[in-house]
Parts: C-alpha cells; sequence; structure tokens
C-alpha cells in the first residue's frame, strides 16, 4: 500500500544515508529538506518551523517521519506538532553528552508519536523519560540497512577522519581537534591515506575547517572530500585501516563493517561502544592491530520494521 500522507525530513547528508532504506521502504512518501547552509542554529529553527508548517499543509501530511537530533529535525517536529501533525522518530533514546544534539533528541522523542529506537537499552531510556512502552519499537539502526555486517578489506596505510565541533565545550573542541592532527602528523608519513570527511555547520566549524585544511595543505597523502554520500563513505570505510574523529559513524557504522575506530573527546559520550571503539590517539597502534572478536552493539534491518509499524498504526486509524 503505498505510503501516502507520509513526510520524511531529511535535512542533511548524516540524515539522508540512514534514511535511504526508510524512504524506499515508504513508496508513494514524500522527502522534504530544509537547507540551513550559512545559517546559525537559532536562525535555521527559525526559519526552518515556518518552512515546514507550509510544507506539511501543502502536502496534506498525515504523518512525519523524522531521524536522530539536529536542531533543524527539532524545527520539523515543532511544527508538526503545532500542526496537531503525529511524528515518527527514529534512534530516539540515546545519549551524547557532549553535544546540545542530546537535548533536542529527548525534546523531538517528547513531541512523537511512534518511536524506532536502535537497541533495548534505548527503549528503556524513552521508558524513564515517561514515553509509553507501547509506542516504542526496537528497530535497529536503519544506516546499517544493506550493509554486511563485518565486510571490510582493511588497507593498513588508509585513515578515514571526521571531526566535528563539540558543541559543550567553550572552544568547541578545537584544541582537540589540533591535538588529533597533531597525533596523525606523527604517525602518518608519505605512503599513506587519509581522507576528512567534510565538517558540520555547528558553532565552531570554521576554525576546525581551516584547522584540517592547514593539515592538507603540506601534505599529498591527506585530502578532504566534501561531497561523499551514505553510500560511498562505507565504500571508503570497508578499505580503511581505522577510521577516527568524533562522528556517530566511528560508533555505529565502524564496528559493523568490521573497522577499528578511535572516538574523541565527549561528542558521543553515552553511546555504548564495541570493543573495537578507543578512545584516545595513543591507540593508533593498538587499533589498527585490533584482532579481538567483534562485537557490534547496533544492527540493521531496520527499515522494514519501520514500515511494517507505521502501516500497522496507519491502518488502526
Amino acid at each position: 500500500m503505498p505510503f501516502n500522507g507520509v513526510t520524511v525530513v531529511s535535512n542533511s547528508r548524516a540524515e539522508a544515508g540512514p534514511l535511504e532504506s526508510v524512504i524506499k521502504a515508504l513508496p508513494g512518501c514524500s522527502v522534504t529538506r530544509f537547507n540551513s547552509d550559512g545559517m546559525s542554529p537559532a536562525v535555521a529553527v527559525a526559519q526552518a518551523i515556518t518552512f515546514f508548517t507550509v510544507m506539511f499543509k501543502a502536502q496534506d501530511t498525515k504523518l512525519v517521519v523524522l531521524l536522530g537530533d539536529r536542531y533543524e529535525t527539532l524545527a520539523a517536529a515543532m511544527a508538526a506538532m503545532f500542526s496537531a501533525i503525529p511524528v515518527a522518530h527514529i534512534h530516539g533514546g540515546e545519549t551524547t553528552a557532549g553535544a546540545f544534539d542530546d537535548a533536542l533528541r529527548h525534546s523531538i522523542s517528547h513531541m512523537a508519536t511512534l518511536h524506532f529506537v536502535a537497541t533495548d537499552d534505548f527503549a528503556v531510556k524513552l521508558a524513564t523519560m515517561g514515553i509509553d512502552a507501547n509506542a516504542v519499537t526496537v528497530s535497529g539502526a536503519p544506516g546499517l540497512d544493506g550493509i554486511e555486517g563485518n565486510s571490510a578489506k582493511r588497507d593498513r596505510n588508509e585513515v578515514l577522519v571526521t571531526y566535528h565541533p563539540e558543541t559543550r565545550l567553550s572552544d568547541y573542541g578545537v584544541a582537540q581537534c589540533r591535538q588529533m592532527l597533531q597525533a596523525l602528523a606523527q604517525h602518518y608519513r608519505s605512503g599513506c591515506d587519509i581522507t576528512f570527511c567534510g565538517v558540520n555547520n555547528d558553532p565552531g566549524s570554521d576554525e576546525i575547517k581551516e584547522l584540517i585544511e592547514d593539515f592538507c595543505g603540506p601534505r599529498s597523502f591527506a585530502r578532504i572530500v566534501t561531497t561523499m554520500n551514505h553510500r560511498e563513505y562505507i565504500e571508503k570505510m570497508q578499505h580503511v585501516a581505522l577510521v577516527v574523529g568524533n562522528s556517530s559513524a566511528g560508533v555505529i557504522e565502524a564496528p559493523w563493517v568490521g573497522v577499528p575506530s578511535i572516538n574523541l573527546g565527549d561528542r558521543q559520550k553515552g553511546r555504548p561502544m564495541a570493543s573495537s571503539v578507543y578512545s584516545s590517539m595513543d591507540c593508533i597502534g593498538q587499533a589498527i592491530t585490533h584482532d579481538d572478536p567483534w562485537t557490534p552493539i547496533y544492527c540493521g534491518g531496520a527499515a522494514k520494521v519501520i514500515a511494517a509499524v507505521i502501516k500497522d498504526w496507519r491502518d488502526g486509524l
């Protein structure tokens, strides 16, 4: 049955990849995006609320599907709530203490009618927040849909780096980024390949981008790639020796793919960590040679579960 009246909000590259399988599982749904490039979070939220309010009315939206915790996503949840449109929220119940995304995620959960969480622990977390357990489904992580577990073909000379501002720190994680780059410079020389992914638009991003550009400038083996989609990112990850930075990809995707990672700072603090996730640049050598049994915490298969629950919910209206 076509999912007419369902609107999926996909605002950023970080959301677009994990939502790809969900959109495919909801034939007939609408997909809406708000472009916040160049805006501060406050301005983006203010403008996005109006944008989504107008779009939901124009599309005759009956259910809004949201993933994660970005401020544009919060705006979509607010627009839906004030328009009396139910929300289905994916990846609620998680904790990321080092980013303001944490407060946004929990706020979105309180506005949602349907909840799709990645693990049993996150379902328990929502229950402690007062959310009805009957509205919560453990679906898995849609960003892992279609990705074969432990599929890495690791090249020990390649590193994939994704570093975003840590918005709970006064310097937004700039000092930590500088330390990360110093460690990479000491450990890697010519003959290797370091790929940096684009930095998001959170406060502090300009200085972090500048540090990374300055690092890559004199090093022919280091480059910045800002155009990779989720599928290309995973394909790259499957061939590197190590994932470094503070992105959720080092915690969710990397262990599933079978690549060790180094997670820096508190941006992902509160998320469960697999044994292949290290927490210091001093562990580069140990991480690269990681050979303990792989214990990914997140798993895929989410889109089919999400689509089935949404169909049952619609049929029950």
